[in-house]
């Protein structure tokens, strides 16, 4: 790996473990590109990283070269690493303590193809996928796309498939678990990290409920095909090639809007988002070309039950914006109604012209991250009362507070 791959390498470490933003990265992608500098030396130029968060990444990039370990314990270690302020070896201690492989104690198993995931998983019989394997030698078409062609299977079932072939590439998950959980994908019609979940993987694995794939996420929000999809994720596991990179090449996808995808997902890996919002997030993004706060509060009130009411209305009280009559006759109201909504209530609280509009979207938001426990009570109060103070959204509130 020579010393460009080794500091993309790096660089995606960090995004992977949480210490660098998307969108963070991409602006120093695009510097690099400009200067020349090092993208390295720009991250910690503008403040970004720090050198000691770089001169870990480095080491696990060493060892990653040395296949002394894989992408999913660097990634680990290194997130481990800063979180506990030890060196990358104490902290691959720690997480072979907890249960995690080591490499070298695992089997090297090789790739299951596409033709074997789909016999193993009993989405096809051998005499299905011979027909349509014959058809692909003779029209040298995938067999993703062969399939495809002839509805031979639902294009979102095949997408779980073709992730199931993904985890298998990494090497992260045994045979028998891949198999076991793409035939319960199958049954349940569930994506196959809920599979995983239900047969009882650890949730440490990458990219279960606490994230989501690009495809998945690009699909979901309608920005990419799903029959171009699958074209592009049989390349990127049969090719390596990356999944962005392989969409822009064949024009279904723009750098802008790969980069809004990234920082989308990036919000979920963090916990500030759950996965089934994500979608729906990019998506309003992209059509109105909507500020974060506006998108996130259209989600998130679209999340929120009526019994979160109450978690607002103590929040709004405790951070002190609204007054206290404000707050009761409001309720009242809600609680007459009986059929009111969160965003009836929201209007309402607006009216009374005690609560400015971006502190209202920020107690909101705060709101539904305290559902997602990414914030205790305590927390939300502090950065409501941040918020209002300087005049910003709660999100970035939380970052001026605690750099998250």
């Amino acid at each position: 790996m020579g010393e460009v791959s080794s500091a993309s390498k790096l660089v995606d470490l960090l995004v992977q473990a949480g210490l660098l933003k998307a969108d963070e990265r991409s602006e120093a992608v695009n510097m690099s590109k400009q200067t020349g500098l090092d993208i390295t030396k720009l991250l910690t130029m503008h403040g970004y990283v720090t050198e000691a968060t770089i001169k870990l990444g480095q080491e696990a990039v060493s060892l990653l070269q040395q296949k002394q370990i894989d992408n999913f314990i660097a990634v680990k270690a290194l997130a481990k690493a800063l979180e506990r302020h030890i060196d990358l070896q104490a902290a691959l201690e720690i997480i072979y303590q907890d249960g995690v492989t080591p490499v070298k104690a695992m089997a090297a198993p090789s790739v299951m193809s596409l033709e074997e995931l789909l016999f193993e998983g009993g989405f096809l019989d051998r005499y299905d996928l011979d027909h349509h394997l014959a058809t692909g030698q003779e029209t040298g078409l995938s067999l993703g796309r062969v399939l495809l062609m002839r509805n031979a299977i639902d294009p979102a079932m095949l997408l779980r498939v073709l992730t199931a072939q993904l985890y298998s590439y990494q090497s992260v998950l045994k045979r028998d678990d891949i198999i076991a959980a793409l035939r319960m994908t199958r049954l349940k019609l569930i994506s196959f990290e809920e599979a995983l979940i239900r047969i009882g993987i650890p949730q440490q694995m990458p990219s279960t409920v606490t994230n989501i794939r690009l495809g998945e996420l690009l699909t979901g929000a309608g920005v990419v095909q799903m029959t171009s999809m699958i074209g592009a994720l049989e390349a990127t596991i049969t090719q390596t090639k990356k999944l962005g990179e392989e969409l822009i090449a064949h024009g279904q996808l723009d750098q802008g809007t790969l980069e809004l995808a990234l920082s989308v997902q990036n919000m979920v890996a963090r916990g500030k988002l759950r996965p089934e919002h994500a979608p729906l997030t990019l998506k309003r993004l992209r059509e109105l070309n909507k500020r974060w706060p506006d998108v996130l509060t259209e989600v998130v009130i679209s999340a929120l039950l009526p019994g979160d009411v109450l978690d607002l209305e103590q929040l709004l009280r405790y951070a002190g914006p609204v007054p206290e009559e404000i707050l009761v006759r409001t309720r009242e109201r809600f609680d007459r109604s009986g059929r009111m909504s969160i965003s009836e209530y929201c209007a309402m609280l607006a009216q009374s012209g005690t609560i400015d509009d971006l502190l209202l979207k920020s107690a909101v938001r705060l709101v539904y991250l305290l559902k997602l426990n990414f914030l205790s009570p305590q927390q939300a109060i502090m950065t409501l009362q941040h918020a209002r103070a300087r005049g910003i959204y709660a999100d970035e509130a939380i970052h001026e507070l605690s750099g998250l």
